[in-house]
């Protein structure tokens, strides 16, 4: 194990899993799936999460969940007028 060499702020990578769906069962005995599969690398990107933590460094990456696509749904929003 490598000592942390310190903290960067950097944005979120992306990593290739294999795809696979696994059916899994939780602690309540109910079934879930697992999407993702075994873990296939990252792209090799500058500046991301993936790499800083590649190279010993910890990763502050601030998160936030928003899907939407706004540029979309303003065209969208132009179409329906």
């Amino acid at each position: 194990m490598s000592k942390v060499k310190g903290i960067e702020l950097v944005r979120q990578g992306f990593r290739y899993y294999s795809g696979k769906i696994v059916k899994r069962t939780d602690h309540r005995g109910k079934p879930y799936f697992w999407v993702g599969g075994s873990y296939k690398g990252f792209a090799k990107e500058q500046d991301t999460d993936c790499a800083v933590v590649s190279n010993a460094y910890a990763s502050l990456t601030p998160l936030k969940l928003d899907c939407t696509n706004y540029s979309f749904m303003n065209e969208l929003s132009k179409e329906m007028k």
